[in-house]
């Protein structure tokens, strides 16, 4: 009798064809031409490390999309996207500072707390644990949480009005119109 190919041993080569079909090799974040500072605002540095851990993980994020889509990661819009979103940030917690907010420990912690609830964890302890499983200090998460409570602070400040439905409908239009047609 002659062993059936139905199942690739483990470790088989490309091309083996138990879970071959539609499978492809995840692409890699070029962060080779990364500086060491990305951006300057008012005259707090953006490095290159904290710019390369966003960029990484939203190239991630992307990378997986674009492979249910078939599209390929436009690496430069998105470290466009990153540094932009970075800055913005950056001016939000400088506004936050500037205007007397503060991000005391209390505040912190619950943002922890309610990180870790939302990501299904039972503590902040092991949400710290999974973050630092993944390279990220304590340290370094509490000062992400320190930032992210003084520009939740800023922007709940914000006196924005709530678009009209006419408005709503507009920015629909436009949008839709943006996007190329599905294919069923």
């Amino acid at each position: 009798e002659t062993e059936s190919a139905e199942e690739a041993p483990e470790g088989a080569p490309e091309g083996a064809p138990e879970g071959a079909e539609g499978e492809q090799e995840m692409p890699e974040a070029d962060v080779s031409d990364i500086p060491d500072v990305v951006a300057q605002v008012n005259g707090e540095e953006i490095s290159g490390e904290e710019f390369t851990e966003l960029y990484e993980s939203q190239f991630q994020q992307m990378a997986m999309q674009s492979q249910m889509s078939g599209e390929e990661v436009d690496q430069d819009a998105l470290k466009e996207q990153t540094v932009e979103n970075m800055v913005g940030n950056e001016l939000l917690i400088q506004d936050a500072q500037d205007s007397g907010f503060e991000a005391g420990e209390d505040d912190v912690e619950a943002l922890l707390e309610e990180t870790a609830e939302a990501s299904g964890m039972g503590s902040v302890d092991e949400l710290i644990q999974a973050y630092e499983d993944q390279g990220m200090s304590e340290e370094q998460l509490r000062e992400d949480a320190e930032a992210q409570v003084l520009i939740d602070q800023v922007v709940e400040e914000l006196d924005v009005s709530e678009p009209s439905e006419e408005e709503l409908e507009e920015l629909y239009e436009e949008m839709s119109a943006q996007q190329p047609p599905q294919e069923l």
